[in-house]
């Protein structure tokens, strides 16, 4: 029975550890061999090109010479009036400015010892950096009515106030923001608000002056009540150091700066300066350091030799760290410097000194001249900081918006309020690591990328005849020729003016339509005014013909125009689809309309194909007109004509032609017989197209809704694929207006002059190609619909040997070293388990999470500062998704419920504007069984389940024994019986076979009688 009982037992532990072995196997276990296969656009959809068979025109001939000859006469353009014109808005300085000597080097008051400064421990007050409010930032908005692609970022976006006071770009690139109700930091796409900052005695939140990052990667916020603040973001702590007397001596707007080596220098306005070693958290404190200066040290700023200069109420500073030796310069100098209100140090090694008094002073870098850019400059305010962009220009900051000097040109601007910044009162400016620049006012910020488009729009008030742009221009002597609704310009760059041509020229126009200028011949200009005729402008000869009705030309209102590479022009008319060929050499006028061949009303316009046909594009078709055969034909579309509403011709160096229509942009390439169509699900902006635009092999498509860059891709074109790289550019750029004018667009003094709707012209930088590696963070979990935040505090005492007391969040407990929790309560309290933290935004390591709380989503960021909007991201869960996911603007992915017990690694990647994916984020985290189906609980079921089968087993097998005794017995019994019986039935068998024999021997004795009688008988019978 034992041997039984353990063969069973053995069977059942089989069976159940092959379950055990199943289940496991069921759980999800990601690969991690994934790569990004989502595409932001479809490819562009190619087809044959197809044409309808040629059919035969005749064209209305006119003879020229049956009509009056064109009229001429002289004209000097260099003599018209003329306007400054300024179109980047730098203007040169109302005087030069002017400059003292000095003897820099020969000043000498005092020096100091820096070896015998005592070395002080920071006795900070440490606390526990509370959980982030984190919330999705929203898009900068453009704004309106500005004279520059400005964006705002402010309380609409998410900061915690408009009022902010500094900007600082940590070392990866998260933008850091402190306003009068919060310190914020910045990833691109979310905003995380730090609620640490302490209130002063007015109950208002300390100002925070300055922000940086030291070398051990810990924020510093110097505030001008509440002293310093150290954020330690690893292990989730934030310590204070109140300067010496500051509950009474505030230090507003004073400098924080660090050295090569990592120091920490601090000014202040009444206790002078304090070094900070961030390596060991000690300080050292200079007091004073000359008669006069009061331990006024509220600015500070180091040269590219490494001395340190100090500015005050006083005058200017220079203290020689290695010597030493300290240099004052004091106003008796006569130099106008003091007080200072701003210092900087150029990257030519110059300092620039803001004063209260009149503007800047700059003491150039061998420190014997002192230049001034004041009032009498156009810089009559006080300058409080200074940042230098990347071309050569100072952006100052001033209760009057920013002035902008140019080193390059000695020119200078003011931006302000009138120019789209939110508010004159700045406080600070910075630019990011993307060219970006970031303009801190009293009312929000500011953002104007310089690396970008950074659009200028002007209008009648720069110079312009009008502000509704249609036609561009540049003559043989490089200035531009600008046709608006208005009139017709010609700036000249060289003499910084522009004139006005169309009254001087003699060229009246219909109103609200523009003039079109372009090259008639090598000496020729072709100015088209509608209502009126042309306008042929020789050059060379300085005289004007006038090409009108009088000549015999029947269109003098032209919906559209070209010159063909004969010199011959070609026009379009609004009405009955007419197009016109005027040979002026010939003197004959040929005319094609809707009665004998051209398809459409309305001509929007022409191109010259390598063939020498004219394609015609109507608001019903393209016309294919071959001069020579005197034939037309129609360009197909699977099988049938294109009635698209055509115009925006251009043709490139590769002989294609590029044609914008209503319904798309359209490649032809005749060498290739194919045709391409490029719409929204490409990546065009909108389906409208209304300009096509190359030069030095980029292309430009304006579209009703912004405009879209194509630059050729060998590699893709290589592959099959649609050879062209496509980006697109809106408001989110800084475009103001988006809905293009027809063929308005040049390529003009390296910048793009674009004609944009009715209200300005814009002028944009030329879009480059973004060199900045696009790089991925996941920023954030969620699980269970609660935001988390992970901190090392295991590694707290190892990092902060020396500390001994850490308090809450709330400053209303406090913590032994070694007793502080190391999860937030509902971590703690859900068994949320993890062994470390890695990354910028400590993600855990190793983390596992009950099956209770398998509903999880993940948060994640590109650090996109500039171009927020074109910030897109593809992601996958490996373990459960069976793809990436579509591309997407939005920086969180979906809600992963009721993921199922296993292992498992999210990855996110996102696009750079090149189109390249970024290596992907990951975070690998395993969400456990539920505790019904833990290796644990699977050994208590089997041990239950086996005492439940022993005690069964043991139970059946006692009645089993007993059942058996009870069977002998009754075997016994029944034995006993069956013998008897046996017995019985011997007995009885015995007598039967005796009976048997007796009878049986009867009947024998009585047959033997019978037959013995027989004989006898017959004896006695045969006797008688």
């Amino acid at each position: 029975m034992n041997l039984q009982y353990m063969r069973l037992t053995s069977s059942l532990f089989l069976l159940v550890f092959i379950a055990l072995l199943t289940i496991s196997c069921q759980e999800k276990n990601g690969s991690q061999d994934v790569k990004v296969n989502s595409a932001e656009f479809e490819e562009p959809r190619t087809i044959p090109l197809e044409f309808s068979e040629p059919k035969q025109i005749n064209w209305e001939v006119t003879d020229m010479n049956d009509f009056d000859r064109m009229n001429e006469r002289k004209v000097n353009i260099q003599s018209f009036p003329r306007k400054p014109f300024y179109p980047d808005r730098f203007i040169p300085l109302k005087t030069p400015m002017t400059t003292n000597e000095v003897l820099f080097e020969s000043l000498m008051d005092s020096s100091l010892n820096f070896s015998e400064l005592p070395s002080i421990k920071i006795d900070f007050k440490t606390s526990l950096l509370a959980s982030l409010k984190k919330i999705k930032a929203g898009l900068p908005k453009i704004e309106k009515n500005s004279t520059l692609g400005i964006l705002e970022f402010s309380e609409d976006q998410g900061l915690p106030s408009y009022l902010v006071t500094a900007l600082m770009e940590d070392s990866n690139g998260m933008m850091w923001i402190a306003t009068d109700k919060g310190l914020t930091r910045f990833d691109g796409a979310y905003l995380e608000i730090f609620d640490f900052i302490e209130s002063y005695f007015t109950g208002s939140q300390a100002i925070v002056n300055n922000i940086l990052e030291d070398q051990n990667g810990r924020i510093w916020v110097y505030t001008s009540q509440k002293g310093i603040y150290v954020i330690d973001l690893k292990v989730g702590l934030v310590s204070n150091f109140n300067l010496v007397g500051q509950n009474f001596n505030f230090n507003d707007n004073c400098s924080m700066i660090m050295d090569s080596e990592g120091q920490i220098w601090v000014g202040t306005i009444q206790d002078g300066i304090y070094i900070f070693n961030s390596s060991n958290d000690t300080y050292k404190h200079i007091s004073q350091w000359g008669p006069n200066n009061n331990r006024n040290a509220s600015k500070l700023t180091f040269d590219q030799n490494g001395s340190l200069w100090v500015g005050s109420a006083s005058g200017l500073s220079e203290i020689d760290i290695q010597s030493g030796k300290i240099r004052t310069l004091e106003e008796p100098f006569n130099t106008s410097v003091a007080p200072i209100t701003g210092l900087f140090t150029d990257n030519e090694n110059q300092i620039w000194i803001g004063t209260a008094k009149q503007g800047v002073a700059i003491l150039n870098s061998d420190r014997n001249k002192i230049s001034s850019l004041g009032t009498e400059q156009g810089v009559g305010t006080s300058i409080v900081h200074f940042s230098e962009g990347p071309d050569q220009t100072i952006w100052m900051s001033s209760s009057e918006g920013v002035f902008v000097y140019n080193k390059n040109n000695n020119r200078l601007k003011n931006l302000n309020s009138s120019d789209g910044i939110i508010d004159d009162f700045i406080n600070t400016t910075t630019f990011d690591s993307e060219g970006q620049l970031w303009i801190a006012t009293q009312d929000g910020i500011n953002l104007f990328d310089l690396q970008g488009l950074a659009p200028i729009y002007l209008n009648s008030s720069d110079g312009l005849s009008g502000p509704d742009t249609w036609s561009f221009f540049e003559d043989s002597e490089e200035r531009l020729w600008i046709g608006t609704r208005q009139g017709l310009d010609l700036y000249d760059p060289s003499k910084n003016s522009i004139s006005r041509l169309d009254i001087n020229l003699g060229l009246p126009k219909a109103n609200n339509i523009s003039h079109k200028i372009q090259r008639l011949s090598a000496n020729q200009i072709l100015i088209t005014s509608p209502g009126f005729g042309f306008g042929i402008y020789d050059e060379v000869k300085e005289n004007i013909q006038y090409l009108t009705s009088n000549q015999g030309i029947i269109t003098v209102f032209p919906s559209s125009s070209i010159i063909d590479s004969k010199g011959r022009l070609w026009t379009g008319s609004f009405i009955n689809g007419n197009v016109e060929l005027i040979d002026l050499e010939k003197k004959e006028i040929k005319l094609l309309s809707n009665l004998n061949g051209i398809i459409g009303d309305i001509v929007w316009g022409f191109a010259e194909d390598s063939y020498g046909q004219i394609w015609a594009g109507t608001d019903l078709g393209i016309n294919v007109i071959n001069p020579e055969k005197n034939t037309v034909s129609y360009l197909m579309e699977n099988g049938e004509l294109s009635q698209r509403n055509t115009g925006a011709f251009f043709k490139d160096e590769e002989e294609k032609i590029w044609i914008g229509s209503r319904s798309g942009l359209l490649i032809v390439d005749q060498n290739a017989n194919s045709l391409t169509e490029i719409n929204t699900e490409n990546g065009l902006s909108n389906p409208a197209v209304y300009t096509s635009y190359g030069s030095n092999g980029k292309y430009y498509i304006g579209t009703g809704n912004g405009f879209n860059l194509l630059t050729p891709n060998p590699e893709k074109k290589s592959q099959g694929k649609f050879g062209y790289d496509l980006k697109s550019f809106e408001k989110g750029q800084g475009l103001i207006y988006t809905d293009f004018n027809a063929d308005a667009v040049i390529e003009f003094n390296n910048k793009l002059w674009w004609g944009i709707e009715t209200e300005a012209l814009t002028i944009t930088n030329i879009p480059k190609k973004d060199s900045v590696e696009i790089k991925t963070f996941i920023s954030g979990i969620t699980i269970s619909d609660k935001p988390q935040n992970f901190f090392d505090r295991d590694n707290i005492v190892r990092k902060y040997p020396d500390l001994d007391t850490i308090f809450s969040a709330d400053l209303d407990t406090f913590y032994l070293a070694n007793t502080i929790p190391k999860q937030s309560d509902w971590l703690q309290e859900n068994d949320v388990k993890w062994d470390s933290v890695s990354g910028y935004f400590n993600l855990p390591v190793n983390l596992e999470i009950p099956f209770e709380h398998n509903y999880l989503s993940f948060q994640f960021n590109s650090v996109q500062l500039s171009n927020q909007d074109k910030a897109k991201y593809s992601y996958y869960l490996d373990g459960f998704d069976k793809d990436w996911s579509k591309v997407s603007t939005n920086p969180f992915s979906e809600n992963y419920r009721n993921l199922p017990a296993g292992k498992y690694t999210f990855l996110v990647s996102s696009l750079s504007p090149e189109g390249l994916w970024s290596e992907p984020a990951k975070i690998s985290f395993t969400i456990l069984p539920h505790w019904t189906n833990t290796w644990w609980a699977w050994v208590s079921y089997l041990l239950v389940f086996s005492a439940i089968v022993g005690a069964i087993v043991q139970y059946r097998a006692k009645a089993l024994k007993k059942e058996n005794l009870i069977l002998e017995e009754k075997v016994k019994h029944r034995t006993s019986q069956l013998n008897e019986s046996l017995e019985n039935l011997k007995s009885t068998q015995a007598q039967l076979i005796q009976s048997e024999k007796m009878a049986s021997l009867g009947e024998l004795t009585a047959g033997i009688a019978h037959e013995i009688q027989n004989p006898l008988n017959f004896v006695n019978n045969f006797s008688e």
